[in-house]
Formats: C-alpha cells, structure tokens, sequence
C-alpha cells in the first residue's frame, strides 16, 4: 500500500515524496490504545501517525511534517487497518 504526498517530506535525509507501507504486524500495535465504544473504535491522530510511521520506516517525527491533505490519505489508509484489531482503551 501506497500514499503518494502531495507535499513531500524529510525522512532520515532524504526527500520523501511517497510512503509505502508494509504488513501490518501485532507487534507494531504495542503501546497503540484502540477504544471501542458503542459508535465503534475510536483511535487518536498520535496512534495514526505512530503506527503510519512503524509500517513506512520513517521516523514518526517525519510524519509530523505531513500538511493536512497528505495526513487524510494516510489516515484513510491506516484507519481501517487498525480498526481489525480492536482493544478496549484500558
């Protein structure tokens, strides 16, 4: 899975026009709190962004970087990933 930036960013050096993804692992959902409630699970910008940085192997302050059109397509990416593995916030 891909998401290419419409503004590019610094990562380790180096420009950063496209992130690509890999597979998700449990692993990379250590220390992401998940909340499911009655409306479904809710999950903080901080979980998006830690978790966008863990699979793309960037720095998540890299991610910080992202301009608001570019974070919208990675959420829209990471989102429904994370909502496989609902936790319950505790």
């Amino acid at each position: 899975m891909k998401v290419t930036l419409n503004t590019p960013i610094q990562a380790n050096g180096q420009e950063i026009a496209e992130l690509s993804f890999r597979r998700l692992t449990a692993g990379d959902l250590r220390g992401i709190k998940l909340v499911v409630s009655g409306d479904g699970i809710a999950f903080e910008t901080d979980a998006i962004l830690t978790v966008a940085a863990r699979l793309a192997g960037v720095p998540p302050s890299a991610l910080d970087a992202l301009g608001l059109d570019d974070f919208v397509e990675v959420a829209a990416q990471i989102g429904p990933l994370l909502s496989q593995f609902p936790g319950t916030g505790k």
